[in-house]
């Protein structure tokens, strides 16, 4: 087994650490010279679908809206095919005749088989029509997130969810290591987890485990799990000062994580074969994805506002800007996987100023983008969350708000096992 590790916070946000972006995400757990197992295979899309669109009308409660309706087309995230899929707003079911107020509405959207996807409808500013890709839930995946659930149980940690952002973020990141043939938390086109996780459509900064090249998930969990033994008291209160030692065990049973991504890709041609992600969010805040467009200008103008979840309240707002990152060799990857010195510029630092918005509630922001440079958004709120009092970040780039194409062919397996 060959390990090694850095971790790091974002600056100004009150938490573990205050001196770099996010946390805990460079533990590479590389489990080297395994066979692929004889298992069988299945595309994501096992989990089926029924076709279906979901509707929610936003507008006053006569059900007479003062906007066309917002219309929420639910699709499988491999195979496009329509899902047959429940849709709440403000915590509630939402029908085609419910209207919206003006404001900024949590929703999520569920269907059986699949993870929930989260976001939120801004009223008025985002868009009135949205396609959800949601990532089917195949039953590896099911008993992974039970596995997962169990070892937090055992620690004093509460359950996670699966959310379709996390979900996303980890299915490209395991498909694209294997497809291209790196180990590493950073990605050819050099982005670090927390900024690749916002630019696949997340909305929280994931804490990041990996590995690669162990027959099975259960073998990958129980080597995370067996860090714990690295801790001076070998307890989970150790990470609160000693993450470093034992990052992916931390990252697995840190408190107020609340949400997961799960993959597991089978590259057959690639180095290792299989590859698996972890990602772990702390999602307590809200913002409508669609304000700002997948492809933003240089000197966009669309007012973003971010809103605290359900029990909590607003603590601060801000904004950080960091210059796009720049591509990085795969050999430098596998060379040096937690970008600890051989990276370029770019994603290795989180922007070093938090210009204050308000103090007292949310407030419409309009980011002003600049060539070559990404915008953050950061909404702190009252719960201390793995990255400090942040729970919920914006990230806008006018290259766009995704990563470039070429991520996780579909072609590429879930395995049953």
């Amino acid at each position: 087994m060959v390990r090694s590790g850095m971790s790091h916070l974002p600056s100004g946000s009150g938490g573990r650490r205050q001196d770099h972006f996010t946390e805990a995400l460079a533990l590479v757990l590389l489990l080297a010279g395994c066979s692929s197992s004889a298992s069988s295979s299945a595309t994501q899309s096992d989990a089926g679908s029924t076709p279906a669109d979901a509707e929610a009308t936003p507008g006053d409660a006569s059900g007479a809206c003062a906007s066309p309706p917002y219309v929420i087309h639910v699709v499988d995230y491999f195979t496009g095919a329509p899902v047959d899929a429940t849709v709440t707003v403000d915590g509630s079911p939402a029908g085609t005749s419910l209207c919206l107020a003006d404001g900024v509405h949590p929703i999520a959207v569920s269907a059986s088989g699949y993870a929930t996807h989260n976001d939120a409808i801004q009223v008025p500013g985002g868009a009135q029509s949205r396609t959800v890709q949601l990532v089917s839930v195949t039953p590896s995946l099911a008993h992974w997130l039970a596995l997962v659930n169990s070892d937090r149980a055992a620690n004093g940690a509460g359950a996670l969810a699966l959310d379709n952002g996390l979900m996303i973020a980890a299915w490209e990141h395991a498909a694209d290591m294997g497809l291209v043939g790196y180990v590493s938390h950073w990605d050819p086109q050099g982005f670090a987890p927390t900024t690749r996780a916002l630019m696949l459509g997340a909305m929280v900064m994931p804490a990041e485990n990996v590995a690669a090249g162990t027959d099975t998930y259960v073998a990958a969990e129980q080597a995370f799990m067996a860090e714990r033994s690295m801790l001076p008291n070998q307890s989970p209160n150790d990470c609160a000062t000693n993450d470093d030692l034992a990052g992916h065990y931390c990252d697995l049973v840190w408190p107020s994580h609340n949400v997961l991504g799960l993959a597991i890709a089978d590259v057959p041609q690639s180095p290792y074969v299989n590859y698996y992600d972890q990602e772990f969010g702390d999602l307590y805040a809200y913002y409508d994805t669609t304000v700002i467009g997948p492809e933003p200008k240089a000197g966009a103008s669309a007012p973003l506002m971010l809103i605290p979840g359900p029990g909590q309240t607003f603590s601060s707002e801000f904004v950080q800007t960091m210059p796009a990152p720049t591509a990085i060799s795969v050999a430098t990857l596998n060379a040096d996987p937690v970008c600890a010195s051989a990276c370029p510029a770019g994603d290795l630092v989180f922007p070093t100023g938090n210009t204050p918005l308000t103090a007292t509630g949310p407030t419409a922001y309009t980011p002003t983008l600049s060539p070559g440079e990404i915008v953050f958004v950061e909404l702190s709120t009252s719960v201390q969350t793995f990255f400090g009092a942040a729970s919920v970040y914006a990230a806008f780039w006018e290259s766009g708000t995704t990563t470039p194409t070429g991520y996780g062919a579909s072609s590429v397996s879930y395995r049953v096992q």
